[in-house]
This record gives structure tokens, C-alpha cells and sequence, in this order.
């Protein structure tokens, strides 16, 4: 898997899955930029974790699948990838 390949997948599921993450930042007493960090790395590693997701990521291959193993390092690539991609601009 290429690095752009994985940035830009990463960069999808940040945007699909980050708004109601961020939408609880921003109650009452919003938590640190820190937190929200944190919790938005968590819940993208989570999504990564997720059995379906692999399933997703290998049908956008149109009848090319990569092997279980490409899959496997590719989403361990995007997991260590996360953090440096949430921007404290992002957070805001």
C-alpha cells in the first residue's frame, strides 16, 4: 500500500467519523484540546479495529483485493499514522 493511499483513506475516515466526536467537545465545559486529541485517535483506532472496515477497504479494491496480510499492515500503518494527523487546528 502506498503512503498516499493510506493518507488519503485516513484522511476519509477522519472526516466521515470525526464530527460526533468533536460535536461533545464542545458542551458545556469542553474538555482539553488534549483530550479531544485523545479521544478522536481512540475512536479511529477503533474504527481501524473494526471488522467491517477491512472488509470495506478491501471491496474499494474492485475485485483486487490485497492479501490479509496487506491489509494488516496497511491498518497497523494507518493507526501509527493517526496521531500525527490530528492537528491541534483540527481539534479546534
Amino acid at each position: 500500500m502506498g503512503e498516499t493511499f493510506g493518507q488519503a483513506l485516513l484522511t476519509a475516515v477522519v472526516l466521515v467519523l470525526v464530527s460526533p466526536a468533536l460535536v461533545g467537545c464542545g458542551k458545556q465545559q469542553p474538555p482539553s484540546s488534549e483530550e479531544c486529541k485523545a479521544a478522536i485517535v481512540h475512536m479511529m483506532e477503533v474504527q481501524l479495529d473494526a471488522t467491517d472496515f477491512g472488509k470495506l477497504i478491501a471491496s474499494g479494491f474492485g475485485g483486487l483485493a490485497p492479501s490479509a496480510e496487506q491489509l494488516r499492515e496497511g491498518m497497523q500503518w494507518l493507526k501509527s499514522q493517526s496521531a500525527s494527523l490530528v492537528t491541534p487546528e483540527f481539534v479546534a
